[in-house]
């Protein structure tokens, strides 16, 4: 239907024309239609907008001050709402985690020929691996770490208990929901720590003097009271239910693990994206917090817009007549009618009574016959704010530095576009998170909790596999003699995805080449059980 405005003269002409007919006394009539909803709106409604929960609400709500608990600067839940509810957010986010929480491996930082393979270094080895595999009675390592970084990404916190054995050795990790944990101050006594550095090739004791917080879990938010942990690192015993270090009654000291006490509080494993000497971490993507939700709003307008069966809100307006009061209740009922889809090509019939005191609004003139416009008020396109949806998608990805192939918004893109777009990530987003992940696990962890310290926590980065690059690559490797039968099951391994087991002995180690020389030569044999052998002069031995 056509738009229309009233400009300033022609309401001045309207108000002109009703003191001159004495009807400046008429007050106009509005009618506004009933919010009626049809079954079809009121169960789509129903879908969109879910229903709330008790973690949609903060439950330390009246206990910060009771218990010396700080607040964070950004609501947990709300924050988990807006990651919920913002399309662009959640892939930016999601593309994070799942490029780098990846499969791990444990990098050997000594000598490869001198420690690497001896016994001791292989039974650390297998220590972190197994633990690594199985950090609880559920979930592996891999598992725990795509929980931390999901909820780090969203609230720039993250949380996990650890379990100790009664020989103080960590033994289990549990994921904690950033919504249900908040933190105290400071405490203001330092604590000395015994701590062990690498200088100058060895190991070197040091006592270090640290402050450490405590971390307060709802328990039961009516009855104010909350179960309490210790930091990760720290010696001293805590009661779960006080909150207060236990004390030597006759010297005063702290009491220190390892500790047998059957209200023993666990520790808390803090994760966070550190921001300005903050308490709480602040998500990366705080600048652009009302984009995203203005993206939901924007969103919410077009499915309210084909909810209303595409009808927009409007005046509407009989010029140069009036309609009785059964057409009104019937006009108004089927405008309501046309926002459910299923009634929306019904027709409607107005029965329009002509005006004596019809004028023409631009000339001001009377005129007969009358005439119904509707003066919309609203844009009825098929898609509202795409221009504006656009650069908020945009907006929100810079903030990740995220090539669009990683959210989805790109469809048209080649092998080479795919390879630049992953570089770009790898080198910008992902490989420096992965990093500080592995440092911090490696040393906080392995190194301090485990005290194994010529093993690493190394994640595997995300590549594109060009098979015929590799198997150029292979071949001119293999043609200088510098590869081993060891060694191309492990390209194998790693660009096929399989799991081939390597041959034990220093033969298969050995480049290929120098082994066909050496079975050419008659240095290595079959002996009379089919097994090889090498000579060294006078000897012989199995590989």
């Amino acid at each position: 239907m056509p738009k229309s405005k009233l400009t300033k003269g022609q309401l001045r002409r309207i108000i002109n024309h009703l003191i001159q007919s004495g009807n400046a006394d008429r007050e106009p009539v509005y009618h506004t239609p009933a919010p009626v909803r049809s079954d079809y709106a009121s169960k789509s409604d129903s879908v969109v907008r879910r229903r709330g929960t008790e973690e949609d609400e903060d439950q330390f709500a009246g206990l910060y001050r009771d218990h010396g608990l700080l607040e964070p600067p950004y609501s947990f839940a709300d924050l988990w709402r807006i990651y919920e509810q913002c399309d662009v957010l959640w892939c930016c986010i999601e593309a994070v985690v799942s490029n780098c929480e990846r499969r791990h491996d444990f990098e050997f930082i000594g000598d490869d020929k001198t420690q690497k393979d001896t016994g001791r270094r292989q039974e650390e080895k297998r220590m972190i691996h197994d633990f690594f595999n199985r950090v609880n009675e559920k979930h592996s390592f891999q598992a725990l770490r795509k929980k931390i970084r999901l909820d780090r990404e969203v609230t720039g916190n993250a949380f996990v208990e650890v379990l100790r054995n009664l020989r103080g050795r960590v033994e289990r990790l549990y994921y904690l929901p950033s919504t249900r944990v908040r933190v105290t101050r400071l405490d203001d006594e330092e604590i000395p720590v015994q701590v062990k550095i690498p200088r100058s090739g060895s190991l070197v004791d040091l006592t270090v003097y640290r402050r450490f917080r405590r971390f307060g879990r709802v328990v039961s938010p009516t009855e104010n009271k909350l179960r309490w942990f210790k930091e990760f690192g720290d010696p001293r015993v805590l009661d779960a239910d006080t909150g207060e270090f236990l004390k030597n009654p006759e010297t005063n000291e702290y009491v220190l693990e390892p500790c047998e006490y059957p209200n023993k509080a666990t520790e808390v494993w803090w994760f966070r994206d550190n921001f300005a000497g903050n308490v709480y971490g602040i998500p990366r993507w705080v600048s652009v917090l009302v984009d995203a939700k203005a993206r939901r709003i924007a969103r919410w307008l077009n499915y309210d817009l084909l909810d209303q069966g595409a009808v927009p809100k409007g005046i509407l307006l009989f010029q140069n007549g009036t309609i009785s009061e059964g057409t009104r209740r019937h006009l108004e009922q089927t405008l309501q009618e046309w926002r459910d889809p299923r009634k929306y090509n019904q027709w409607v019939v107005l029965n329009v009574e002509p005006d004596t005191f019809a004028f023409d609004l631009t000339t001001g003139a009377s005129k007969g016959g009358s005439k119904p416009e509707f003066i919309n008020l609203d844009r009825n396109e098929d898609y509202m704010f795409a221009n504006f949806l656009t650069h908020v998608e945009q907006t929100i990805r810079k903030v990740y530095r995220l090539p669009p192939i990683f959210t989805g918004a790109s469809t048209d893109y080649t092998h080479a576009t795919a390879y630049a777009s992953l570089e770009v990530a790898e080198t910008q987003v992902f490989e420096p998170i992965r990093g500080e992940f592995d440092e911090k696990v490696t040393t906080e962890l392995i190194q301090d909790e485990f005290g194994i310290y010529l093993w690493r926590l190394k994640t595997r980065s995300a590549r594109i596999s060009d098979k015929e690059t590799f198997y150029k690559a292979a071949a001119m490797w293999a043609k200088a003699g510098g590869l081993s039968t060891n060694h191309m099951i492990q390209l194998g391994n790693e660009m096929l995805g399989t799991n081939v087991s390597e041959y034990e002995g220093d033969l298969y180690n050995v480049p290929v080449a120098w082994v066909t020389a050496m079975i050419a030569n008659g240095s290595i044999r079959y002996d009379a059980d089919g097994e090889l052998m090498v000579e060294r002069g006078d000897s012989a031995r199995h590989e």
